[in-house]
């Protein structure tokens, strides 16, 4: 067994460190125990911070990748060992959540020698049922958890350096700087973001076709790149704002640089709406994703994500009798994760402001 390390795979540890860290300094904080009074007061947050912890746990899970000595072109994760038979296609074709027999009758030959139509027993259970090729669909819905959660996460990191700069540079200098960066926001935000990732993806196709972990890496650099409008508009206003409080036009008279009176006195009030507005992000981003591959523009067709369920599960539905199950388990895990994110950053905006409560 020998342990690789995709691209995503590095920037996963990253984001997992970073977290760590992140806590470790901020449970220091009135905001942290603001958060903590708002998890003990509304139970529902709590609940929704353990499926987003559980969702986290099968994303670091599925993350961590080894090559066998039997297989060294096959790549596995941890989360394959523990799904453990059905990582592989386990059935003839679609059987129904919780059967026990195939959906679909095979002409099999019985004891006496003559063909007849039955309806195979199953192999394995299968409580979400299995897809066209015999694939269990709640398995294909776990593996897929790491794709929105990639999608979700390494796309805000791509993004945040560039709303935090422009709107911080744009809300503080104003005259020309604040042009030239509305203009530019401006100007992305008037083109249709799904045509922008569209052209992208598809001019870079050739490159990325061979290897589905770098166009994954790729499309969330794309989307970063490409939704940082909003929060910078956000934050120039802010910006705007604060630099003409008391204690910031104090600093400017007493001759500190920009450079520190940004740093130490508009970044630090700042947080609260980047906090807010990258939770609220994150659902979005989900979404982009599964929209994005039922285009075809998304991640690579062979990858496990929901956007690639609901592709795969539009003829189904065209069936008869209909074949509901793959389309429902892919927009189940992709809803519980989209509804838990959205509670938890109500959360996060009752303990940033103290007043709404």
């Amino acid at each position: 067994m020998k342990m690789i390390v995709l691209w995503t795979d590095a920037l996963v540890y990253l984001l997992v460190i970073g977290l760590v860290v992140w806590i470790y300094f901020f449970r220091k904080t009135q905001e942290w125990r603001l958060i903590l009074a708002q998890l003990k007061k509304r139970p529902y947050y709590l609940v929704a911070l353990l499926i987003l912890m559980v969702y986290g746990i099968i994303g670091i899970l599925d993350s961590i990748h080894f090559k066998t000595a039997s297989n060294e072109f096959a790549v596995r994760s941890v989360l394959d060992l523990l799904l453990s038979p059905y990582d592989h296609v386990s059935e003839v074709t679609y059987s129904a959540p919780f059967a026990t027999h195939s959906a679909e009758p095979q002409v099999l030959k019985t004891e006496d020698g003559h063909f007849a139509e039955v309806y195979p027993k199953l192999k394995y259970f299968h409580f979400l049922g299995t897809d066209k090729i015999g694939r269990d669909v709640f398995y294909l819905a776990i593996k897929s958890i790491r794709t929105g959660l990639v999608i979700g996460t390494v796309t805000t990191l791509v993004m945040l350096p560039f709303a935090l700069l422009f709107g911080m540079w744009a809300g503080y200098f104003r005259g020309w700087v604040d042009d030239i960066i509305q203009y530019i926001y401006t100007t992305l935000s008037s083109v249709p973001g799904i045509l922008l990732i569209a052209g992208a993806m598809l001019s870079l196709q050739p490159k990325i076709e061979a290897d589905p972990d770098i166009r994954l890496l790729i499309l969330c650099v794309i989307l970063g790149v490409t939704s940082w409008t909003t929060l910078c508009r956000l934050l120039r206003g802010e910006t705007l704002k604060l630099r003409s409080a008391d204690f910031v036009q104090s600093a400017i008279a007493l001759g500190v640089t920009p450079l520190k009176i940004i740093r130490r006195h508009i970044m630090p009030n700042l947080m609260h709406i980047v906090i807010i507005t990258v939770a609220l992000d994150f659902s979005a981003l989900v979404l982009a994703e599964a929209i994005l591959s039922y285009v075809g523009v998304g991640v690579d067709p062979t990858a496990f994500s929901w956007g690639n369920m609901i592709n795969a599960a539009r003829l189904d539905m065209a069936r008869e009798p209909l074949v509901w199950w793959s389309l429902s388990g892919a927009l189940f895990f992709m809803f519980i994760l989209v509804f838990s994110a959205n509670i938890f950053s109500d959360a996060l905006q009752k303990a940033f402001n103290p007043k709404e409560n």
